[in-house]
């Protein structure tokens, strides 16, 4: 088999079969939007999962800016929903909130950010802040869940279609995301909690491998290393299951299968995880190891070179960043929207200590631009959320891990992609 062939962007891609993709993605999702009964809410979630189509016609700030004004309409519009008294430290999801964005202000002023520079990277914290204060809170009817599961399913259609007209490509996440490739990791892992939380127990088990697979090919169809690795664990997390305070053993022999399964094909099927770097390749596990802590924890360029490779030799050398800066820098940050307008492999990033953006994750970007204040109280405020979903223990742990892989070991871009912001916040909501 020849080696394989993968693009981070789209500028070997005909215009034609951008176009292409262009209609089948109006289509759809305008069919979507036409028919059934129209709600802001609607609105909300279908331009959640719409960034392609506005960057494919070229109007991806606009549709940042409409995405800001559609949120603020559904703030405004919507019935306010108490916290619950029985929800232990609901008060710090709005406290710790108010503190971050005050600091944020803070870190504009200093560093001398634009309003519109600090608008627009501030309103993605805020649109996350709004539908966890108003999705967590609410309970969802079947109409809105079935546009949710419907939209999911377009994407794993999208994703064969891109495969069949452009091949395995970074860029161009289904209908979700237009450039960040790392949202092809962390969507299929919130839309598996989804389905084990809202869809799974109507469900056979044909019908339920045949999603598990679907979903993974959101992450072949932009060759996403690390979905195969933290795809079968969210999987086994969520199929451990108890009865009467015992563990359903059959549960959890049948997850484990699925697990070692989903292993094995990983290796195999990604180029980067197999000796050849083929398509199925050899399955070779001691060399997968090796390729991901070399990746990963890449210390020796950060000693001998002075940058950082990889995402965990990137926090090292953050770390080491807050011990030897300055104290205004250490607290408050390089400003909102630092990174904006840095090329992913610019000499400033190598000033800083790192190779490329790549090996920054959520973390160490939020550190970086807002400083250590703006990133404990934004960490207070992430994971204070995930007590509204505390007595679903499988949604909470699947949550937990995926907030606790993508802030730390991975991107980020869970909590800026506005479809994985509105899974993340659906995922804590409840039924009516």
């Amino acid at each position: 088999m020849n080696s394989y062939n993968f693009y981070t962007n789209l500028s070997k891609v005909s215009s034609f079969d951008k176009y292409i993709l262009l209609i089948v993605f109006i289509f759809t999702i305008g069919y979507l939007f036409l028919f059934g009964r129209s709600s802001i809410l609607k609105v909300l979630i279908i331009l959640a999962f719409s960034e392609s189509i506005f960057g494919l016609l070229g109007l991806l700030p606009a549709y940042k800016l409409l995405y800001i004004f559609i949120t603020l309409i559904y703030l405004y519009i919507s019935p306010y929903n108490n916290y619950e008294n029985s929800l232990k430290y609901s008060y710090l999801i709005p406290f710790s909130f108010l503190i971050f964005s005050v600091l944020y202000l803070f870190s504009m002023v200093i560093n001398n950010v634009s309003i519109y520079t600090g608008f627009i990277d501030y309103s993605y914290y805020a649109i996350f802040f709004i539908l966890l204060l108003k999705l967590s809170k609410s309970s969802l009817d079947s109409d809105h869940l079935k546009l949710i599961e419907s939209l999911i399913f377009l994407q794993i259609i999208f994703s064969l279609i891109k495969l069949f007209l452009i091949g395995p490509n970074e860029a161009l996440i289904g209908s979700i995301s237009w450039s960040a490739g790392g949202v092809a990791t962390v969507f299929p892992l919130l839309s598996l909690v989804h389905l084990y939380k809202f869809k799974f127990d109507k469900l056979t088990i044909v019908k339920k491998i045949l999603w598990i697979l679907g979903l993974l090919l959101i992450g072949i169809a932009s060759n996403k290393r690390a979905l195969w690795i933290i795809y079968p664990i969210i999987l086994l997390i969520l199929n451990l299951n108890t009865i009467q305070n015992r563990i359903n053993l059959i549960r959890v022999f049948m997850a484990s299968s699925i697990f070692i399964i989903l292993i094995y094909l990983g290796l195999r099927i990604n180029p980067s995880l197999n000796p050849q770097k083929i398509i199925w390749g050899e399955f070779n596990l001691g060399y997968a190891y090796k390729y991901i802590t070399d990746y990963s924890y890449d210390i020796e360029s950060l000693k001998t070179k002075g940058y950082a490779l990889g995402r965990i030799s990137g926090n090292i050398n953050t770390m080491e960043n807050l011990q030897n800066g300055k104290l205004s820098m250490i607290l408050f940050g390089k400003g909102p929207g630092y990174f904006q307008n840095i090329s992913i492999d610019s000499h400033l990033l190598n000033e800083i200590g790192y190779y490329s953006k790549k090996a920054i994750t959520g973390a160490s970007k939020l550190i970086i631009t807002n400083g250590l204040l703006g990133f404990l109280f934004f960490f207070i405020f992430l994971f204070s959320s995930l007590n509204i979903e505390v007595k679903n223990k499988k949604i909470f742990r699947g949550i937990l891990i995926i907030i606790f892989f993508d802030f730390f070991f991975y991107s980020g871009l869970g909590l800026i992609n506005r479809a994985c912001m509105l899974l993340y916040a659906v995922n804590l909501s409840k039924i009516k």
